[in-house]
């Protein structure tokens, strides 16, 4: 009797533990649309793999770069954005006289919602949960 009163116990523990981190990672969990749905002017976000052109004489060299961006205005598809900063893979990317201008080319540039994500720090996570809270999805 003993025995499985100590079986029955340590299962109905092991099965609140799981409920609760199931729990806690369903909270945690937000779609991206929703998130985007959800962005604020100031907010970062990433641009990943951004395709530009480089023009030497008759030489042309293509390279992407992955920016981060801040949102300055919003529209129903679109981000209005800045460029903060970007990370290359490319030798053109790593050239100090292009920085200027590779920053530059994101300077005031509507891009759409589906092509970034938002950066998710500590201050958008507690936006979150409060929305959450208050029943606004």
């Amino acid at each position: 009797m003993e025995i499985s009163l100590i079986i029955l116990s340590i299962s109905l523990l092991i099965c609140v533990v799981i409920i609760f981190s199931l729990n806690i990672k369903n909270k945690t969990l937000v779609k991206p649309d929703k998130i985007n749905n959800l962005a604020s002017i100031g907010d970062k976000c990433l641009y990943r793999s951004f395709g530009l052109t480089t023009t030497n004489g008759n030489n042309s060299t293509e390279f992407s770069v992955d920016y981060e961006l801040e949102i300055l205005e919003i529209s129903n598809d679109s981000f209005k954005v800045r460029a903060l900063n970007f990370n290359h893979n490319c030798s053109v990317g790593a050239d100090k006289s292009k920085k200027t201008g590779i920053i530059d080319f994101m300077k005031n540039r509507w891009v759409l919602r589906k092509d970034v994500s938002i950066v998710i720090d500590d201050i958008r996570k507690k936006r979150i949960d409060i929305l959450n809270k208050l029943g606004i999805d």
